[in-house]
């Protein structure tokens, strides 16, 4: 199965969305903050990051484009409260936006949609994803 990054402040949305996806077999990280990001990114083998881009109060297109340069072909699901996103041209960096929403089936159909086409796509020169063991973070927790 899949190794799945989810970034959100929300320890219960955390939680929530990484219970469903270890049910679904898969191996989940969860980060409440942007700190340790691009450290999991860069050595972990990951398949998904799921991210709430509204970290501590300020909205974080910047932790979006940093994850981006490190590994374009990386899978990210914007997952937020907040509809405006559809209209920001920036949505194009990631794979998806879903809207938050304890129904897990809408959820679990778009984490396995984007893990279908993820499998699917090359991947690029100087790819982070061939890595081959999760990196384990004082602080970060794998589920």
């Amino acid at each position: 199965m899949a190794t799945i990054l989810i970034v959100d402040e929300n320890p219960g949305t955390r939680q929530f969305f990484a219970e469903e996806l270890v049910l679904q077999g898969h191996t989940v990280i969860a980060i409440g903050d942007g700190v340790g990001v691009d450290k999991v990114v860069r050595f972990s083998w990951l398949d998904l990051i799921i991210l709430d881009l509204y970290l501590k109060g300020q909205h974080r297109w910047d932790l979006l484009m940093e994850i981006k340069q490190q590994d374009p072909s990386l899978a990210i699901l914007l997952l937020t409260e907040f509809d405006h996103y559809q209209m920001d041209p920036r949505l194009s960096l990631t794979d998806g936006l879903l809207t938050k929403s304890w129904e897990s089936a809408p959820f679990l159909q778009k984490v396995a949609q984007l893990l279908r086409q993820s499998q699917a796509r090359p991947m690029l020169a100087g790819s982070y994803r061939k890595r081959t063991s999760p990196l384990r973070v004082e602080g970060i927790g794998t589920h």
